[in-house]
C-alpha cells in the first residue's frame, strides 16, 4: 500500500502481483474424473467457507451411496 513505512505490518486486502486471487474448490469422482460442485472463491478460502461449500454444494450433489475420501 502506498505511504506505508518499510518493515511495518499492513492491514487490509492485498492482491497478488499478477492479478486477483481466485481459489477453486471441487470434489472429484474417481472413475469418471469429473468435478463435483466446483466453486471459485474470489477471496482466501478459510474453514468457514470450506464448510459452507461442503454442506451447501458438495453433499447435495452426491449420489447415494457415496464414499468420501480426504487426501
Amino acid at each position: 500500500m502506498p505511504g506505508q513505512k518499510k518493515g511495518k505490518k499492513v492491514y487490509g486486502e492485498q492482491e497478488g502481483k499478477r492479478g486477483k486471487r481466485e481459489n477453486l474448490v471441487a470434489g472429484r469422482r474417481k472413475k469418471s474424473k469429473d468435478l463435483i460442485a466446483p466453486i471459485i472463491f474470489k477471496v482466501t478460502l478459510n474453514a468457514v467457507g470450506f464448510e459452507q461449500w461442503y454442506y451447501q454444494h458438495l453433499l447435495p450433489s452426491l449420489k447415494i451411496p457415496s464414499v468420501l475420501l480426504h487426501r
